[in-house]
């Protein structure tokens, strides 16, 4: 697939029904190609992390790079490590300045504190998602059960899409949600029953159950009045048999707090079992491969655009699914999380150095005629598409502009398939293949 072809396509697909009708024809065969791509990639469609038999496949690679690029390779990965320690210690930091926002949210409901709240969860969360290539490498590097038990906290922290209806009241059901129901505990033993209990969707705990208690259905409906504690009880609440503690404002704030706490919570339990896993990974380094550290690098990258932009996001959008492929629609910021995607890659390619300034770009451009004339074009062009896609997206609403759209989804599939091609031939060219 050809950028240049696309917009070709656009141009045709507007003059008139018939060369509409063809344009999503050989739209169609576009997006089969590349979810044929996507399928050859050996990738899941769990929407969490790839499955655990990527790491076994690395194995087998014997050493092909030469010692100065072994002892640079062994160089930038403790560097990097070093780097991905000190994104979940910012994490950390950006979590507990939400939970104090909460806090000044709580004591004192105003315009001013509910945004001070929105803002500190959008930090926090973009905090989080840039650890996210790093529990990708995690899959590749830490004892089986230690990975599961990081998915399974990751399913408490980040689990999306959310039904925001089985938490609180949402257009045609006012009263719906846990937040209305008050025969059901809100602490967060309960939370951790009902989280995901008969349907992944019916999440009770994470940042997109605390984004939706602070934006509403949609942004910007949420109103400070819903976070104001009600301290007196009105005849028809007695004779209705509530508690001050049962009135859906209280048990909104109850929420509130008992979600953000446990986040914390859970957090604190990933960065543990990160750095213990990390701790006796770094004994095998010197014993490992130089070519299959490299090749767990790229993995993981691999990994993790495929599987939250292609497999979670991009098909879907394609698809027309505007609303589940998204993961931040109540705040309208998905754009966030994607920037905290790229700029993770960033940083491991062009800021991550060994003490003599080499890169692992460097190492990869040695490796790969390709990736010095044509990477960091794609890769500009790739960060671009995304952010512009993300920022912008709107639901379609006639012929035209659902052309015009699935045309923009489709350039963003097409430069991040080629991203990852790049990526998947230097691989190839360390295991040779």
């Amino acid at each position: 697939m050809q950028t240049h072809a696309i917009a070709n396509m656009n141009v045709q697909a507007k003059t008139g029904v018939n060369e509409y009708l063809a344009g999503l024809v050989l739209l169609c065969c576009l997006v089969l190609v590349s979810c044929g791509e996507s399928a050859s990639s050996g990738q899941d469609d769990r929407g969490a992390f790839p499955t655990n038999s990527a790491a076994q496949s690395l194995a087998q690679i014997s050493g092909v790079l030469d010692p100065q690029q072994e002892t640079a390779v062994r160089e930038l990965l403790a560097t990097y490590l070093e780097q991905a320690d000190a994104d979940f210690v910012t994490s950390r930091g950006m979590l507990q300045d939400f939970s104090a926002a909460v806090t000044g949210l709580l004591d004192t409901p105003n315009n001013e504190s509910l945004a001070a709240a929105q803002s500190a969860w959008l930090d926090a969360y973009s905090a989080y998602e840039a650890t996210l290539l790093h529990r990708y490498f995690a899959e590749l590097v830490l004892p089986q059960q230690a990975y599961l038990n990081l998915v399974d906290l990751d399913f408490r922290i980040n689990q999306w899409p959310i039904l925001p209806g089985y938490l609180d009241a949402v257009d045609n059901y006012p009263d719906s949600g846990l937040v209305f129901d008050p025969s059901v505990p809100l602490d967060r033993r309960t939370l951790v029953e009902l989280h995901g209990q008969f349907d992944l969707a019916e999440a009770a705990m994470g940042f997109h159950v605390l984004e939706f208690l602070l934006w509403g259905e949609a942004p910007l409906s949420r109103n400070v009045d819903d976070f104001r504690q009600v301290t007196a009880l009105t005849e028809g609440h007695i004779e209705a048999g509530l508690t001050l503690q049962q009135l859906p404002r209280n048990r909104r704030r109850q929420l509130l707090q008992v979600t953000t706490d446990s986040l914390l919570t859970d957090f604190e339990a990933t960065y543990q079992i990160w750095s213990e896993g990390i701790q006796n990974y770094q004994q095998r380094i010197d014993a490992t491969d130089s070519a299959v550290l490299v090749s767990q690098l790229l993995t993981a990258i691999n990994a993790m655009l495929t599987e939250e932009l292609l497999v979670r996001s991009l098909y879907p959008l394609l698809n027309g699914d505007y609303v589940d492929s998204l993961q931040s629609r109540f705040s309208g910021e998905t754009q966030r999380a994607i920037v905290s995607y790229i700029t993770s890659i960033e940083q491991l390619l062009l800021d991550t150095n060994t003490s003599d300034g080499v890169r692992l770009a460097a190492i990869f451009g040695e490796l790969s005629d390709d990736f010095n004339e044509l990477f960091y074009q794609n890769f500009d062009a790739s960060k671009e598409c995304l952010v512009v896609l993300y920022s912008s997206l709107e639901v379609p609403q006639t012929p035209e502009e659902i052309l015009d759209t699935e045309f923009e989804i489709v350039e963003c599939i097409n430069l991040l398939t080629n991203m990852i091609d790049y990526f998947s031939r230097i691989d190839r060219q360390l295991q040779g293949v």
